[in-house]
């Protein structure tokens, strides 16, 4: 291996030292270090020692190298964290429209959202989600959803809208 880095570097050697593309140079006397440097070569600097696999140089034993196999199994990194069929609709994408208030009981209210675009209706009680969007309270005029966005948790108050602010 060490024999072809010096081969690999002999012609860059050779360019900047100004020898001749046609001088012939030995490479086996690159290599050993006993013998006298070249006529106009300078005095090699000491060379740290360098453990070398000989072994391994010499083909007797495989060069072992690290490798990894993916299984599979896991998330594909490439597809979207969020899945557009259970996210649901978006917190602007709401309406309150109605809220059935049980006093004895608040965890078993109900409030009813219409979404803006598809009119679809969701009736839902404290505890349940709307897609991405949990239901955090239910009180007797309006109804709070939280949302966990990748950590940053988002909060929203709903209210009934009273007969004075419809004909606005």
């Amino acid at each position: 291996m060490r024999r072809e880095a010096v081969l690999m570097l002999l012609p860059l050697v050779l360019a900047a030292c100004g020898g001749e593309p046609g001088a012939s140079v030995d490479p086996d006397a690159l290599l050993d270090e006993s013998a006298p440097p070249p006529a106009g070569a300078a005095a090699p600097a000491a060379r740290p020692s360098i453990p070398v696999d000989t072994a391994a140089a010499a083909g007797e034993r495989p060069l072992l190298r690290e490798s990894f196999a993916y299984r599979g199994g896991g998330r594909d990194p490439f597809r979207s964290l969020v899945n557009l069929t259970v996210s649901g609709p978006e917190m602007p994408d709401l309406v309150l429209v109605g809220v059935i208030y049980d006093v004895a009981s608040p965890s078993q209210s109900v409030a009813t959202f219409r979404e803006t675009g598809s009119l679809r209706r969701h009736n839902v009680s404290p505890g349940q989600s709307i897609g991405r969007l949990y239901v955090a309270s239910v009180l007797p005029a309006s109804a709070t959803l939280r949302m966990n966005d990748f950590g940053a948790v988002r909060e929203q108050t709903y209210s009934l809208r009273t007969r004075e602010n419809e004909d606005q």
